[in-house]
């Protein structure tokens, strides 16, 4: 997995790095089966720049989405309906194992 900004702040000397955990989805960590959010959003494909007033702005048009009308239109293009979320056992214990490693290595005292 190679994202543009994990590689941007790499470039910049910042000790940053991701973990993409493969089949799991939105609230992994839980302990219930997948489900379908009935009416929800996924904005996994939506990528926004903000203009120098702090606006969001539509991906291909540089429009601000002010207003909710234009958020709609904005996120017509990219956002997919009835996303799943849930749990996924191995993603579970495979962060909650990192997350004890990592927190024993930089926040407490050995």
């Amino acid at each position: 997995y190679d994202d543009y900004r994990i590689t941007a702040l790499k470039v910049n000397n910042v000790n940053v790095d991701i973990t993409v955990y493969d089949g799991a989805h939105h609230s992994f960590d839980r302990e219930q089966e997948l489900q379908i959010a009935d009416n929800g959003y996924s904005f996994t494909d939506c990528r926004f720049k903000l203009n120098d007033k702090g606006a969001v702005l539509m991906n291909f048009l540089n429009i601000p989405m002010t207003t909710p009308f234009l958020q709609k239109v904005g996120f017509s293009f990219c956002a997919e309906r009835d996303p799943l979320f849930g749990g996924h056992a191995e993603s579970r214990e495979k962060s909650f194992k990192f997350s004890k490693n990592f927190m024993n290595e930089h926040l407490l005292d050995n």
